[in-house]
Parts: C-alpha cells; structure tokens; sequence
C-alpha cells in the first residue's frame, strides 16, 4: 500500500468570544515562555531561515478576537515577545492577531491594548474606551506592529 501522505495541521491557538472582567493585572495575557537553560536557548526557539529569509524573525502566534475585556487592574490585553539582551540567541518575533475586541477601562493607569518585547501583531477593528491609554507599542515592537481598520478611541 505505501505510505499514506497525512495533512499535518500547524496549529493555531485563538482566544475569542469571552468575557473576561475585574482581573487584577490584565484581562488577557500572550507572552513568551522563559529560556532553557544552561545555554538560554529561546522556547519554542529562533526561526529557521529556508528559501526565503525570514529577515523580521516573525513566528506563528496567538489571535485574540470577538472578546469583551473590562475593568480590569492594568489594563485589556497585553501582546509580549521577549527582550533580546545582545548576550543571547535572538528570540522569534511573535505575529499575532488582536481583532475585533472591545476593551473598556476602569483603572486609574490603564492601558487598552499594549504591545511591547519585540511583538508583531496586528491590530483590527478594535474598541478601546475609558483608559488612560488607548493603544501602546513600545520601540522594540513598533517596526512590526501593524494597527489598521476603523480601531475606535474614547477617551475617560
């Protein structure tokens, strides 16, 4: 008979369709996961470079869509990479999917969505109102991020 060619799904995690309020830090959380050590080896790893390089090291991550995420402590939805030291092999750059979220506040200093470490998303259609910031992407992020569509402010 042969060897049966078998479709090998990669994988996709989404985060959609909740109602997450009152959390004390943020409502929603994607970060990377520590080093192995002794050779502080990045988990789940650098990305390979095949035919076509894959100069902006950006990697498959999570989608966060169609979620309600209020009143909590530090803010909505926080999308992190990982700190390059110079000392260490580069971390992948995580690309993910924040879509069609609405975000309210109810902290004091509270951000809606913020992207920081070296993430890559990409923001679409999302609601955040009552914060004191909106939208935050740090330096390391902000080559990567794409924040696009009819994304809707409203200020406290």
């Amino acid at each position: 008979m042969g060897d049966k060619n078998l479709f090998r799904d990669q994988g996709q995690i989404l985060i959609h369709s909740n109602s997450i309020k009152y959390s004390a830090e943020y409502g929603i959380v994607v970060d990377s996961g520590q080093r192995e050590t002794p050779e502080e080896i990045p988990h789940a790893g650098p990305v390979r470079n095949l035919r076509e390089l894959n100069q902006a090291r950006l990697a498959p991550g999570v989608t966060v869509t169609n979620n309600v995420v209020a009143f909590n402590g530090a803010g909505g939805i926080l999308f992190s990479g990982e700190v390059n030291t110079g000392t260490e092999q580069l971390a992948s750059v995580p690309f993910g999917r924040i879509v069609n979220n609405t975000v309210y506040g109810g902290g004091t200093n509270d951000i809606g969505i913020r992207v920081e470490n070296n993430a890559g998303p990409t923001l679409l259609n999302n609601i955040v109102a009552g914060l004191q910031t909106g939208i935050s992407v740090d330096a390391s992020s902000r080559s990567n991020t794409v924040i696009a569509g009819p994304c809707t402010r409203t200020t406290a």
